[in-house]
């Protein structure tokens, strides 16, 4: 069979223009689903992470905490610290705006102010606190972690 010269890289045009097809597909997808996969991403790492959820009010689910705490005896001392937060409205995304982390170290209780980001993962910075050791960090939702420098 004889392929005329108007016919030649045809095929490769197809295949790139099938590829561009498939990526918008994605795309259009996940603009569509964005909030509820990270939701659920949210809600299974709370979960697994002792983190109990109403799905009413405002919760903050904590997915990743990486505090610097040093010390040691009867005093230790978080030095600073961040965490990836997700802010949950009645058990939607929240993906603008501001919120107040409550938290509490060793009983003392304060809170943390969230930038929420437009993707509805949020990072906030742990504020210097000096207590007893163990240091224990926990929130309202069941997140609990222990720090012993």
């Amino acid at each position: 069979m004889k392929i005329s010269k108007k016919e030649e890289g045809q095929g490769l045009v197809e295949y790139a223009l099938v590829l561009v097809l498939v990526a918008v597909a994605i795309i259009l997808i996940l603009t569509l689903l964005g909030s509820t996969v990270v939701v659920t991403y949210a809600r299974v790492m709370g979960g697994l992470s002792g983190q109990s959820l109403t799905m009413s009010g405002d919760e903050y689910i904590i997915l990743e905490a990486d505090i610097q705490a040093s010390g040691s005896g009867d005093t230790c001392n978080i030095t600073g610290g961040s965490a990836k937060v997700v802010v949950l409205n009645d058990g939607a995304l929240q993906t603008e705006g501001s919120a107040n982390l409550p938290y509490s170290v060793n009983g003392t209780s304060g809170s943390v102010s969230v930038t929420i980001d437009g993707s509805g993962i949020s990072e906030i910075n742990f504020p210097s606190v000096s207590t007893g050791c163990p240091i224990v960090l926990t929130n309202p939702h069941g997140y609990r972690q222990v720090i012993n420098p």
